[in-house]
């Protein structure tokens, strides 16, 4: 575990110490922030890089890490500690980061439970994905193929972004376990995030109270009225307040993708930083980005070619983030477009392109992640009511910062914010039409700062009245992540399992009766046992498959006839073992033919050589 914690620490440390000695920012805490981010996107991508050529295990990353600590020694010692003892020091993002740390080291955890009975998770919105991200881990703990194959899809190329998962795995060799794996780069992300986002409008508005408005209205962010429907649970419960409050009803007040009354825009925390785990790198890389680009008097080359490296370093933790970075990096240009944005675009290319190169071999099927779908997922409800209760007064002060006199940057951000909105109302960038709100979620990033300037200015303009009105719209804006965010943080939150303690027996006898790479039929379930044996599915969960873009409909139509003894051949590859377990056993009418050679029998599950 200590070589897990020096993996996460150290790669921090030496980019925060990479900022200061370069001088390329002038306070603690948001150099340690932007420098920790870029430090272990660096150390990642570098780690995956090496083990291309050496297995990477426990003395790969003790070497690694050796190596990032001694430069950062050189680097302290030649000036980076200096630098950094006469910056300032902004004690308000100190605290958003330390507050912020305190409540996810509640949460955190929750994302994979290791209890008696076995593994769950504690976030309703993780219960499927957790699986895909644990099968994508376990593949690179026990040696993944390069170029990695898709767990749940054997036999095809991996098309997702896939740098979070090897992070985690990197963790596992260093001593952790699965579930500190998934765990620990949330603990630290999150605050890191939400601290990266004040510091972001701090910087873009010169108003740290516009900063402290942004942390609050991206970190409680979500269906903005859910929060209403609090009253009719209250009520239908028949319990005092505090009982209520204490044992929250399973609703998410901030939205969810299948929403009947049409909240859709859920939390970003809840919905995407918790259980799509991408974002854990995405958001971060894009928002120091665009700090290292703000406009300045006396611009710096070293800006631009960090920022390069950063953006250069995205693509593979996260393809969203990228296609909205893009729209955003276009405004600025526009507004400033100095020379030094060669040095950025010539950083980016040389390392951003062959990793974009990577998602161009995939197996994504045409007609599947871009089409025509206007509206996202309004329906036939009154497009306009149905932002206003989304997205509450976010779209009308946008547009009243633009009538006032704000600074440039900020609109041209707002711009390229209202422009992914557009895209995001007009064409469905996934199969899944909800997946658009990981290109919404940009849309309220990039607005946030001529929001926060806004309301900030109404704050010192207007008398007492106007700033009590404006302190109830704040709230009522956070309110329903607000009631999310506490359930999951309460010791009475509910619990989903995802493996007992047979599943996890299971799951260690067939990695041992088998080899890294060998494929194993099992039902097309999220939370098979071979999900940790770190072994391929044939097919796990089929709506997973489609998500990413890839139809797999055959295969799960010729699972069910296979099982059944209707089937001699399963189409497009064969697999080399088959599991009959609870989960088969209770989907299918298993016939075991006489050519299946038992290889392991024990906890419910019997694994067969075909």
């Amino acid at each position: 575990m200590l070589i897990a914690l020096l993996v996460l620490i150290i790669p921090a440390l030496f980019g925060a110490t990479v900022l200061s000695y370069f001088k390329v920012y002038s306070e603690k805490v948001g150099l340690i922030m932007i420098g920790s981010i870029g430090g272990l996107a660096f150390s990642v991508t570098a780690a995956y890089l090496i083990q291309l050529v050496v297995p990477q295990s426990d003395l790969t990353l003790l070497i690694q890490t050796t190596i990032l600590a001694a430069i950062t020694g050189v680097l302290l010692y030649r000036g980076g500690w200096i630098t950094f003892q006469k910056a300032t020091f902004d004690k308000r993002a100190l605290i958003v980061f330390i507050t912020t740390m305190l409540l996810f080291s509640i949460i955190s955890p929750k994302l994979l439970l290791n209890h008696d009975e076995g593994l769950s998770t504690g976030i309703i919105n993780a219960y499927g994905d957790i699986t895909w991200h644990t099968a994508n881990i376990t593949l690179f703990v026990e040696g993944q193929s390069i170029p990695p194959e898709n767990p749940i899809f054997s036999d095809t190329r991996l098309t997702y972004p896939f740098l979070v998962n090897f992070f985690s795995a990197m963790l596992i060799h260093g001593g952790a376990s699965l579930s500190a794996s998934v765990a620990l780069p949330a603990l630290f992300l999150i605050p890191l995030i939400i601290t990266i986002c004040y510091i972001f409008v701090r910087d873009y508005t010169n108003k740290p109270s516009a900063g402290i408005i942004a942390a609050l209205l991206f970190l409680f962010g979500g269906a903005t009225f859910g929060w209403l429907r609090i009253g009719s649970d209250l009520a239908a419960s028949g319990s005092s307040v505090i009982d209520f409050l204490l044992h929250l009803p399973m609703r998410d007040y901030s939205g969810v993708g299948t929403d009947q009354e049409g909240f859709h825009f859920l939390n970003s925390v809840t919905s995407l930083l918790l259980p799509q785990r991408s974002f854990l790198f995405g958001i971060p890389l894009a928002l120091s980005t665009l700090i290292l680009l703000r406009p300045r008097k006396e611009e710096q080359e070293i800006h631009y070619l960090l920022a390069g490296i950063y953006t250069g370093l995205l693509p593979l933790f996260h393809g969203h983030t990228t296609i909205s970075l893009a729209l955003a990096l276009a405004g600025l240009f526009l507004i400033n477009p100095s020379r030094l944005w060669l040095v950025f675009g010539l950083t980016a290319s040389s390392i951003g392109i062959p990793e974009m190169l990577y998602y161009a071999g995939g197996n994504n099927e045409p007609g599947t992640l871009f089409r025509f779908e206007p509206r996202w997922m309004a329906g036939e409800e009154n497009i306009v009511w149905y932002w206003i209760k989304n997205t509450g007064l976010l779209i009308p002060v946008t547009a009243l910062g633009f009538y006032l006199k704000a600074p440039r940057a900020l609109k041209a951000l707002a711009v390229s914010g209202l422009v992914l909105f557009l895209l995001s109302n007009t064409f469905a960038f996934a199969p899944w039409i909800w997946d658009n709100f990981k290109l919404l979620v940009f849309f309220v990033l990039l607005v946030l700062p001529l929001v926060s300037w806004t309301v900030i200015c109404g704050w010192q303009k207007f008398p007492s009245f106007a700033r009590v009105i404006i302190t109830v719209l704040v709230i009522a804006h956070i309110a329903s992540a607000g009631l999310d965010i506490f359930k999951l943080a309460l010791p009475t939150a509910t619990v989903w399992q995802e493996w007992d303690t047979n599943d996890i027996t299971a799951a260690e006898n067939i990695k041992s009766y088998t080899k890294p790479g060998e494929d194993i039929l099992t039902a097309p379930t999220h939370n098979s046992a071979v999900v940790l044996s770190g072994r391929p599915r044939y097919l796990g969960y089929a709506a997973h498959v489609w998500s990413h873009g890839e139809l797999p409909w055959e295969r799960e139509n010729a699972i069910k006839l296979f099982y059944e003894g209707q089937l001699d051949q399963l189409p497009e590859t064969q697999p080399d073992y088959v599991l009959v377990g609870p989960q088969e056993q209770q989907m299918y009418s298993v016939i075991v033919r006489p050519t299946w050679q038992e290889v392991f029998s024990g906890y419910g599950y019997t694994l067969y050589r075909l």
